[in-house]
């Protein structure tokens, strides 16, 4: 046998150093990747990108980035703008704006917080099929970074949820199981669908293992973690798969912050209510309480996105987890039909009645033979119905169409106003109430939908004001009694910014209707229950401090003043974007503005040791703090993401 030679250690050494820099620079290709908003300013500042007929999008690619534009739904052109393989920008042949040429309105539309995450998170994004690379890429590495494996986790769901139903069209032509109404799932499809699904919810655990302090756009990861299990709940619930639906859903998940979020969701709703939710955060803890817990099972929860998915309207019809059924008076096939998707209004002066039009819409059987028919069209955009005392309810909604989501919800409303609760969760949004704010109520965390003419009602900036006060009291009472040493996330601060806000506006009707004590107890139980020294105050605590200097508190007023003041002058992340690294003018005004309005509220209290406190405050702003984030929608140094 011959002796090794003398060159076999550095020659292997030599080799492993290769291995590991090709392993290195595989992990680490999407930090070459140029960031989604510097590709979208450089091409709608430069170029013309609107084309008739055509969707414009961007793809970040294996080989680099590129502007597809797509006709129903397939890629019809294509051009290059970024190669990965040559590090540097191209010149697509497209047409170039003019000096002083407007950019396009899209470019705007689509540089968002939300469209940037997407594209920061995955490796690859933007095109059918993204997450089949990134799997085939990065599946089989060990060791990823954070957020590369946050990327491909990302992956691996939307793989499987694809898989079942490819509702965004992500995936390539075919990839789906299910496209008709009729279509089940066969043995071996739900055991691929599970096995990329389990993937998914392995993955995100094993980012929450390593990296607990990751923070998603949603929140911490751990919460990412425990929404895709109930994502799989959900897209197996469509899927009529109800046992395997179940089992997607561990006993072990959300801790008790978003568990006592879900009762109180819940617990705001009358007996056999329908709740319209629209996010993850405020729809799968609920629907997980439900299923673990039993609590609250006469509650039928909607999202309202879902609604805009054929196949979710028609799992919804029998109800979920025992609750009362949801008849849409609209069958199935008006739902599937193509034409269902949007309904055209006009700016006429009619006022149509809705159950007249729901019953007009489902007499003319359209369904899915009908896709080459000319839209849907309504003579108007005001809307009446009949309430559960025979009096006639008017609104008018403010779009010139209605998607599928809305003309679901009328097509309830239309069915059931007189006879169940109507309540939409106060984090669904001005736009979510479909011109019907004014006849709702604030209770607990709902607006509560109240067809009675006799109820003067008012918003501000399209928000319920009045406050069903009792029952509200009584939900956040419940609440801040549970309320334990909860850690602070950028996904529970936003929460508890609704606890804040709702809680204050129930207090303010407390004190109107003669219950200055039960108004009081209720502001300070909220401020005690998510205290500064975990829940930094913001300037929404403005809204209680005022009310407690109105109603004779002012020492606990004066103090909570103090304590924001503070925070405005050592924390940027009290008023500033959570991934702020710097401070804009923006921020500087409303941090101005907010000082001016205690100001002016101390002067007219008369609390001149907090007016003096304010004065004697320095002029202007210390430099701003970095605040360091993980999730990757953040903005961070590329030292910190190598």
């Amino acid at each position: 046998m011959a002796a090794p030679s003398r060159q076999t250690g550095p020659t292997f050494l030599a080799g492993l150093l290769l291995v590991l820099g090709q392993g290195v620079s595989a992990q680490l290709k999407m930090d070459a990747y140029p960031d989604h908003r510097d590709v979208l300013h450089r091409l709608h500042g430069t170029y013309r990108v609107e084309r008739e007929g055509a969707t414009a999008k961007l793809a970040k690619t294996p080989d680099g980035w590129w502007l597809h534009y797509e006709v129903q739904d397939s890629v019809a052109d294509r051009y290059q703008l970024w190669s990965y393989p040559k590090r540097k920008f191209l010149k697509p042949d497209l047409q170039k704006l003019e000096r002083g040429e407007p950019q396009s309105r899209m470019g705007k539309f689509e540089d968002t917080d939300w469209t940037a995450t997407y594209y920061r998170a995955c490796p690859y994004f933007g095109y059918r099929g993204w997450f089949l690379d990134v799997i085939r890429e990065y599946g089989d590495k060990q060791d990823l970074p954070s957020y590369a494996r946050y990327g491909l986790a990302r992956a691996y769901s939307s793989a499987a949820r694809c898989r079942l139903d490819d509702l965004q069209a992500e995936g390539p032509a075919g990839y789906a199981f299910l496209s008709g109404r009729e279509d089940v799932l066969t043995t071996g499809e739900l055991e691929n669908h599970l096995d990329l699904f389990n993937r998914a919810c392995r993955t995100y655990a094993e980012l929450n293992t390593v990296d607990p302090a990751f923070e998603t756009h949603i929140g911490e990861v751990a919460l990412k973690r425990d929404h895709e299990h109930m994502s799989g709940y959900m897209d197996l619930t469509m899927a009529e798969e109800h046992e395997a639906a179940v089992r997607c859903v561990p006993r072990d998940a959300y801790p008790a912050f978003y568990r006592d979020l879900a009762r109180a969701f819940l617990a705001s709703c009358d007996s056999n209510a329908i709740l319209f939710t629209n996010g993850d955060t405020d729809t799968f803890p609920l629907w997980f309480v439900q299923v673990v817990e039993g609590y609250r099972r006469d509650v039928l929860v909607l999202n309202l996105s879902l609604l805009n998915a054929s196949r979710y309207v028609s799992a919804m019809r029998p109800g979920q987890l025992g609750s009362m059924p949801a008849q849409w008076r609209l069958p199935d096939g008006f739902y599937w039909s193509d034409r269902s998707s949007y309904v055209l209004l006009q700016d006429g002066a009619d006022t149509l009645d809705l159950e007249q039009v729901v019953g007009q819409l489902a007499s003319e059987g359209v369904s899915t033979s009908d896709e080459q028919a000319s839209p849907i069209t309504l003579s108007g955009r005001r809307f009446s119905l009949r309430g559960p005392r025979g009096t006639v309810t008017h609104w008018g909604v403010s779009m010139h169409y209605l998607l599928r989501s809305t003309l679901a919800v009328f097509d309830l409303l239309s069915q059931y106003a007189g006879t169940r609760p109507f309540h939409w969760a106060v984090t669904t949004g001005p736009d979510s109430y479909l011109g019907l704010s004014e006849h709702m109520a604030l209770q607990g965390l709902t607006y509560k939908l109240i067809l009675d003419s006799t109820m003067v009602a008012s918003t501000h900036q399209g928000i319920p004001e009045p406050v069903i006060a009792g029952r509200s009291k009584q939900v956040f009472e419940d609440l801040f009694a549970n309320s334990g040493n909860d850690t602070a996330t950028i996904g529970r601060t936003r929460l508890v910014t609704n606890y804040i806000l709702q809680a204050t506006k129930t207090a303010e009707t407390l004190a109107l209707e003669g219950d200055t004590a039960g108004a009081v107890q209720l502001v300070l139980d909220c401020l005690t229950a998510f205290p500064n020294e975990r829940w930094p105050f913001t300037r929404v605590v403005i809204k209680p401090i005022e009310l407690l200097w109105e109603l004779g508190h002012g020492p606990e007023a004066d103090s909570i003043a103090q304590i924001l003041v503070h925070n405005l002058k050592t924390r940027p992340e009290v008023v500033g974007p959570v991934d702020a690294v710097t401070t804009s003018p923006d921020e500087l005004r409303i941090r101005e503005a907010v000082m001016e309005r205690l100001r002016t509220m101390a002067t007219r209290h008369e609390r001149t040791a907090f007016r003096s406190f304010l004065d004697a405050q320095p002029k202007g702003w210390p430099d701003p703090l970095v605040i360091k984030q993980h999730w990757p929608g953040a903005t961070r140094p590329k030292e910190e993401r190598r």
